[in-house]
């Protein structure tokens, strides 16, 4: 009778083992699908090409390459000065 409760005993512990597996699989695959999921919100919001709301690193790049644009090239004619 006592051998029985043993094997009762490791079939408990071979389904704990089997849940605990199980569990670790299901907190995976959801930290994994958080993880995504935040990381596509930072990328939405950092390069975002909407024309309406652009994300701050495209409204930034936007904004340097409209200042270079406005940079008026110097208006010194060379060899002028050398000879004046």
């Amino acid at each position: 009778m006592y051998s029985g409760l043993g094997m009762a005993s490791k079939d408990v512990k071979r389904k704990q083992r089997l849940n605990q597996k199980g569990q670790i699989l299901v907190e995976y695959v959801l930290l994994l699908i958080i993880a995504v999921t935040v990381a596509a919100l930072i990328v939405n919001t950092i390069v975002s090409r909407d024309p309406e709301e652009p994300g701050f690193l495209i409204r930034k790049w936007n904004q340097i390459l409209e200042f270079i644009g406005d940079d008026l090239p110097d208006d010194i004619k060379r060899g002028e000065d050398a000879e004046g």
